[in-house]
C-alpha cells in the first residue's frame, strides 16, 4: 500500500510503501529501482535533490537512519544514522544541503532542519526547529508537519493538524525562507485564492489531516491541489494574483548568464524579454522607471537552467524609458527599453 508519493529530479515517481521504496518511470509506468529499508514498517514520503540523491526514512524509525540513496538507489550516506523522532514528511533543498523533517507525536514537534555545507558528501547537523510561533497572547502554537512541499517560488508549504493539543495549527501554511520562515499565506483560509471545487468537508469545512499539496500552471493562472487524509477530500484552489507567465524557450545545456535586448524596441504596448541562466537559482526579473521606482515584477521564483522569454505589458504606463533588471543568486544584468505611444 502507498504511504507517500513524490518525484525525483527527472520527474519519475517515488512510491513509498511498507519498508520498500520504488522508482517508477513517469512515461512508461515501469519500475526502475527498488530499495528495501533495513527495518519493516511504513516509510515517509521520499525527497530528492537536483543531483539525483534520494532521502528516505521510516515514520517510526526506532533508532534507524534517515538514508541518502545515490542515483542507482544504493545507500550513499546518512542525514541521521539513528533517528529517534516520529515523522510523516521529508523535504530537501535543491542543492541537498538542507533537509527538513516534519515531526509528529514527539515532546518537541515542528520541522527539524538539518544542514551540511557539503550536502550528501558532508556531515549533517541539527541547526533549527521550524514551525513554532508565539501568538499575540504570548501562547505558543506548534505545527505537526504531516506534509512538506516547495511551491514554484521557493516557499515551503506545511500541512499540519493538531491531534493532542487543541489550538495548535490545523490547515496549510506557507513559510517564506527569505523572511526567517514567517507565515505569509495559508490555505483553508486563502491562497490569495478562491475555492473552485470541493467535496463536503467534515466538521463544516475544516481540515482533519492535510496530507499533500501540488501546484500547476494553466495559462497565466496558478492552482494548488490539496488532499485531506481523514476527511477523504481533494480540493482545488486558484491563485487570484498570479505572477506573469514565463515561456520556456529551451531547456538544457546553457553555458552563460544572459539578458537579451527586448523586442520590439521601442514598443507599444507589449514587448518580449528573453534571458538565459546556466544553473538553477532564484530568478528575479523586474522593471523600473527612470526614477528607480519598481514598475513590475515579471519573474520571482526558482528556475532550472535554460533559455526563457516573458511578455511585458506597458499599456498602463506613460511613454518613456524604462530599465529591466535580471538577478540570479547575486548575478545582475540591466538593460534599457523605450515605451512609445
Amino acid at each position: 500500500y502507498c504511504r507517500g508519493l513524490s518525484l525525483d529530479n527527472n520527474g519519475n515517481v517515488l512510491f513509498s510503501g511498507n519498508q520498500v521504496l520504488y522508482r517508477i518511470n513517469y512515461k512508461t509506468g515501469e519500475g526502475m529501482n527498488k530499495y528495501m529499508y533495513p527495518k519493516s514498517g511504513s516509510l515517509t514520503n521520499a525527497a530528492s535533490d537536483e543531483n539525483g540523491y534520494v532521502y528516505i526514512t521510516k515514520v517510526v524509525p526506532g533508532g534507524y537512519p534517515l538514508v541518502i540513496l545515490d542515483q542507482d538507489f544504493q545507500p550513499y550516506s546518512y542525514v541521521v544514522d539513528s533517528l529517534k523522532t516520529i515523522q510523516r514528511s521529508l523535504l530537501v533543498s535543491p542543492d541537498g544541503k538542507n533537509v527538513y523533517v516534519g515531526t509528529i507525536y514527539n515532546k518537541v514537534n515542528g520541522i527539524r532542519h538539518y544542514y551540511s555545507a557539503d550536502g550528501p558528501d558532508g556531515e549533517y547537523a541539527l541547526v533549527d526547529t521550524l514551525g513554532s510561533y508565539m501568538t499575540s497572547d504570548t501562547t505558543w502554537k506548534v505545527m505537526w508537519a504531516q506534509s512538506l512541499d516547495w511551491d514554484p517560488w521557493g516557499n515551503m508549504w506545511v500541512g499540519t493538524y493538531w491531534d493532542v493539543k487543541p489550538g495548535d495549527f490545523t490547515g496549510w501554511y506557507q513559510l517564506d525562507p527569505k523572511k526567517n520562515w514567517a507565515i505569509v499565506d495559508s490555505l483553508g483560509h486563502n491562497f490569495g485564492a478562491d475555492s473552485l471545487k470541493a467535496g463536503a468537508f467534515p466538521a463544516g469545512g475544516t481540515y482533519y489531516a492535510p496530507r499533500h499539496i501540488a501546484f500547476y500552471q494553466d495559462g497565466s493562472d496558478w492552482y494548488a491541489l490539496t488532499c485531506d487524509f481523514d476527511g477523504g477530500v481533494v480540493k482545488l484552489w486558484k491563485n487570484s494574483n498570479p505572477y506573469t507567465g514565463v515561456i520556456e524557450v529551451k531547456n538544457g545545456l546553457v553555458r552563460n548568464f544572459d539578458l537579451k535586448q527586448n523586442y520590439p524596441n521601442p514598443f507599444n504596448p507589449t514587448t518580449t524579454i528573453a534571458f538565459s541562466i546556466e544553473k538553477r537559482g532564484l530568478v528575479n526579473l523586474k522593471v523600473y522607471n527612470i526614477n528607480g521606482q519598481l514598475v513590475s515584477t515579471l519573474v520571482n521564483r526558482p528556475m532550472t537552467p535554460g533559455s526563457y522569454s516573458v511578455k511585458f505589458d506597458g499599456r498602463n504606463l506613460a511613454s518613456g524609458m524604462y530599465y529591466y533588471r535580471l538577478t540570479v543568486d547575486g548575478k545582475l544584468m540591466t538593460k534599457k527599453m523605450t515605451l512609445l505611444k
